[in-house]
């Protein structure tokens, strides 16, 4: 598989959520919820799981789980930005 360069702060503008920085108590909660939209969990659901999954920063395990899900993504679920064929793009959701 190839390797995918994917960019949290790229994703959270995808799926409508760019507003506010992760870091700040809103912005966080407002990123975590539009990940759970579109990934298939309720927000408390993968507040849970994040919360699980590693112990770091909340922002930071939002980011790795974002990373993960847009690499995970197949193809036809993934949009380009940049040009794929120069080697010069990050993947972002395609919403």
């Amino acid at each position: 598989n190839p390797c995918l360069e994917v960019f949290p702060q790229a994703t959270v503008r995808v799926i409508g959520a760019g507003g506010t920085h992760k870091s700040k108590k809103h912005g966080y909660e407002a990123q975590r919820a539009a990940a759970a939209r579109h990934t298939g969990w309720s927000d408390a659901e993968l507040e849970t799981q994040l919360a699980r999954a590693a112990w770091a920063p909340n922002h930071d395990i939002l980011d790795a789980y974002l990373c993960a899900w847009v690499a995970a993504l197949p193809e036809s679920k993934r949009e380009a930005c940049g040009d794929p064929d120069a080697g010069d793009v990050i993947w972002v959701p395609r919403v």
